[in-house]
């Protein structure tokens, strides 16, 4: 069971006011950038809340208006997010990671995405995960700017895009050319063979087989969980979908979990849920993009409204609550777990709250599940 520990999550939720400045390091290869992960994980990762696009680094070039929201030094090199505006006409040829997951989220617009070998227009709310050596592209077809989120696991293409920031103020090169050689010194594949995980795509990953009961069940899930292959996904969640009218108006659905990332995380699409209390999770970090909407957050030591485009990225033993600023207030919004697995859990959790649990009881199944009810 993950355990409880008061002044592991007092020290974490301090550190949302804790400057995080760019360890100097120079990136020529992979190699380099896996050096600099490994330092960053010797660091404690921090909360971190961005309200709105302007609160990121302006990393922009060549079509990419890019907002760099988490580095690697504040998520101790563990994820880094980007809020990107791309222009009509713009975007990334077909590529992969060796080592890295790719996530998308399309806030705005119809952009043409390719995960593996399933190429589709997809539209706002769709998810896109491309694990490890699967091929990956988007690109901007319409005549509308398209805004999206992206998440790399881990962190470090950042520093890629900061690379190629600098290419576009100093010599506003418009071939994509030298921006391809900036990004293949941080991991980038450019390659069109096709790979392994390309033809499985979408395809059905039935869920493991476990039965979750309590103390000692989340780590032994996440075992199983780690054994399994990741598939690729491009998951639509079309608004005609998302229930908003009725006696109950939520709307929840997971779009991504352990099952399919093979235990790397887990990413739900919400709207108008009930308040969560505060709580936090020992061996997970959790993100919130707002799609649409507001929604009051508690972050560490920080609450703040939230609005559409804005994160909060809640790290492992950090506090964090949420709901709708008022009751008339609709909001959408994804969450991302990492790793996966408590999905199970919570799952046991509202099966058994159906039939009936003590305060205490469901605390503790809670605690079990990786969630420390404050």
């Amino acid at each position: 069971m993950p355990q409880a520990n008061e002044a592991d999550n007092l020290r974490v939720n301090a550190l949302i006011t804790e400057p995080r400045p760019p360890i100097e390091w120079s990136v020529a290869s992979p190699l380099d950038l896996e050096r600099l992960r490994n330092r960053w994980a010797e660091t404690e990762a921090c909360p971190v809340v961005c309200a709105s696009r302007e609160d990121g680094i302006d990393q922009s070039w060549l079509g990419f208006d890019i907002r760099t929201y988490l580095r690697g030094e504040q998520s101790a090199g563990r994820l880094s997010v980007h809020s990107i505006v791309i222009a009509p006409g713009a975007g990334l040829p077909p590529h992969y990671h060796d080592d890295r997951e790719t996530f998308l989220i399309v806030v705005e617009g119809t952009p043409e995405i390719g995960v593996g070998s399933l190429v589709e227009t997809a539209a706002r709310f769709t998810l896109a995960y491309a694990p490890p050596r699967t091929r990956f592209s988007i690109r901007n077809t319409s005549d509308a700017p398209v805004w999206v989120n992206l998440v790399y696991q881990s962190a470090g293409l950042e520093r890629a895009f900061a690379d190629a920031h600098e290419l576009w103020a100093h010599k506003k090169e418009n071939d994509f050319t030298p921006y391809r050689a900036v990004l293949s010194r941080y991991g980038f594949r450019f390659d069109d063979a096709l790979l392994e995980n390309d033809s499985l795509t979408n395809s059905e990953m039935p869920p493991v087989e476990f039965e979750f009961s309590g103390e000692g069940d989340l780590e032994a899930l996440r075992e199983k969980l780690f054994e399994r292959r990741a598939v690729p996904r491009l998951v639509h969640t079309p608004e005609s979908e998302v229930a908003l009218d009725g006696p109950d108006p939520g709307f929840r659905k997971r779009v991504l979990g352990g099952d399919e990332s093979g235990g790397t995380a887990m990413l739900n699409f919400v709207s108008r849920i009930p308040p969560a209390p505060k709580h936090y999770q020992p061996t997970e970090e959790e993100m919130f993009f707002i799609l649409d909407g507001q929604l009051a957050m508690t972050c560490g030591t920080a609450d703040v409204i939230l609005e559409r485009g804005a994160l909060a990225f809640a790290p492992r033993n950090c506090t964090h609550a949420f709901g709708p600023p008022a009751p008339d207030i609709d909001h959408k919004f994804m969450t991302m777990n990492t790793p996966g697995g408590h999905e199970h859990a919570m799952a046991a959790l509202r099966a058994k709250a159906k039939a009936g649990l003590t305060d205490q009881e469901f605390r503790a199944f809670s605690a079990a599940g990786g969630f420390i009810i404050q």
